[in-house]
């Protein structure tokens, strides 16, 4: 089982929180087969999701020492034409309909290769909130949040 980093911008991460998000798709980087030769993720891996925090403003330097959000990769991790995701596809990666995730994604993507009318190769990822794996210490000092047995404790805060 490896750990391994990932982003979500702060919407989709309250989706996930709530439950309502429980699969991303990533774009391949490179051609389809050093993609599938070099896949980074696999069933029951943990992903720790980076976030800004008051030490870190740009996520993409976070620690894994101050994960706070971990998910488990709970199916194969599988690969599809972006544009073959369905309505059910779209609910679970936190949207109301298929087109809602066709705007969010053009949205995310539209300065890349990676837009949506290229329908470019993408891998899904289906997950579950968990919790950080035995042994591992947390620092956390963003609300002194963390997520334990799937739901999200915060320490009370002191006047």
């Amino acid at each position: 089982m490896k750990h391994v980093p990932i982003m979500f911008k702060p919407e989709m991460l309250e989706q996930i929180l709530a439950g309502r998000k429980t699969q991303t798709r990533r774009p391949f980087k490179g051609t389809v087969p050093a993609a599938i030769a070099s896949r980074r993720w696999d069933f029951g891996d943990l992903l720790w999701v980076k976030e800004r925090t008051s030490e870190y403003p740009n996520k993409m330097f976070m620690p894994k020492k101050l994960a706070r959000v971990w998910l488990e990769i709970t199916s194969i991790v599988s690969a599809e034409r972006l544009q073959d995701i369905t309505e059910d596809g779209a609910k679970a990666e936190g949207f109301e309909w298929r087109e809602e995730f066709q705007w969010a994604w053009e949205n995310m993507y539209s300065k890349t290769p990676c837009r949506w009318h290229l329908n470019p190769w993408v891998w899904v990822i289906a997950f579950e909130l968990a919790g950080p794996p035995d042994g591992f210490e947390m620092v956390t000092p963003m609300r002194g949040c963390v997520v334990r047995n799937k739901e999200l404790w915060c320490k009370p805060t002191q006047n």
